[in-house]
């Protein structure tokens, strides 16, 4: 993105040199009028990718969600479908028994009937002892009642067998209602998604598009500040002036603190590499120059903050940026070692710090091969 600035900071720095022409003035506006509009227009895309992004995000989210809860009514499912399962296993075992038990009881009955008439005639015929006839009587009611018994018992349990399967049947149909409606709203959800996605293609194709017509504008911007690097160029040093090229590796760093990044290495964000270094250093703590130069901009810049350029003649510019407060103004004269700013985090950063650049001819040099 630094990249793509510094055609924009090289006209911001004309504004504190010799004028140029009208003609060329009005058309370096007209395009500087164009790239804002076109910047906003990037905004506004980004921001809009940034909306629907955390949607997707949201849509994504959900969908696991949903997953997650079809997977445990599919265990659900599973469950009740075994538990029917065994329910129908054990009232086909108790039926098979029933009819067994049936013919047994049945023929036991007979039996009993048969043996107790037999038992009563023959104690009719024969005389027998009374007492002893009651004794057996009560051991053939006893027998019937026994297996009257056993067929309660089991018909009682096919009645809580009958009772048991329909309530296992609408539970089973409640699942699968779940289910079903869990999955339309999955396939619902992948739509969106899909939606979405579609979406973001067409943001992404037109961002592309508007970052090559950017490109486009900074080119022919570059030529018209032509006439502005030929005013730098023209800049009349001091005549105790020591030039920059002899400084190298010789001056003391701006502002004191730990390197975060290295000089060339490719941002975690964007994956542009670097065209200067990040100081972490103490919000509100001291910016010195790092050698003698004029101001050639003092103020806010879209993404770099409150900043700084120092010219120091030959084509060597120092650039200081995300500054908190700035002091000096464009034209002043500034000597090596003067406060020109306090360490800051404007322009949208997340930590306090300097974003320092070295430059010769417009190209970036490693800040490491000039300061110590």
């Amino acid at each position: 993105m630094k990249q793509r600035l510094w055609p924009i900071i090289l006209l911001s720095l004309s504004l504190g040199l010799a004028p140029l022409g009208a003609q060329a003035e009005d058309d370096i506006g007209s395009v500087k009028s164009e790239i804002k509009k076109l910047q906003q227009m990037l905004k506004n895309f980004r921001g809009e990718r940034g909306s629907l992004s955390k949607k997707l995000q949201h849509s994504e989210q959900e969908i696991s969600n949903i997953q997650r809860k079809i997977r445990n009514i599919k265990g659900e499912l599973d469950e009740e479908n075994n538990k029917l399962e065994q329910l129908h296993q054990e009232r086909k075992t108790l039926d098979e028994a029933k009819k067994g038990q049936q013919q047994a009881v049945k023929e036991q009955l007979t039996r009993a009937y048969q043996t107790g008439r037999q038992q009563k005639i023959k104690v009719l015929l024969n005389q027998e002892d009374p007492a002893k006839l009651a004794r057996m009587m009560v051991y053939y009611d006893y027998l019937n009642r026994a297996n009257i018994a056993q067929v309660e018992n089991y018909n009682h349990t096919i009645n809580r067998l009958d009772q048991i399967e329909p309530d296992i049947e609408q539970s089973l149909n409640y699942l699968v209602l779940s289910k079903n409606k869990l999955d339309l709203q999955r396939q619902s959800l992948k739509r969106q998604q899909l939606s979405r996605r579609q979406t973001l293609a067409k943001i992404d194709k037109s961002i592309v598009d508007r970052d090559k017509q950017l490109r486009q504008q900074q080119q022919q911007l570059e030529k018209l500040l032509n006439a502005v690097a030929e005013n730098i160029d023209n800049i009349e040093m001091p005549k105790d002036y020591i030039p920059f090229a002899k400084r190298r590796g010789k001056m003391a760093w701006p502002a004191k603190g730990k390197l975060l990044n290295a000089f060339g290495g490719k941002r975690n964000d964007t994956g542009i590499r670097w065209q200067g270094v990040n100081i972490a250093a103490a919000a509100g703590s001291k910016v010195k120059a790092i050698h003698r130069g004029r101001v050639v901009f003092s103020d806010w810049f879209r993404g770099l903050g409150m900043l700084v350029i120092l010219d120091h003649g030959d084509g060597y510019l120092s650039l200081y940026a995300h500054n908190q407060a700035v002091y000096p103004s464009a034209g002043d004269w500034i000597q090596s070692g003067e406060t020109i700013a306090t360490v800051g985090s404007s322009g949208g950063q997340k930590r306090a710090a300097l974003y320092f650049e070295v430059r010769h001819n417009g190209k970036p040099s490693d800040p490491k091969r000039w300061c110590k």
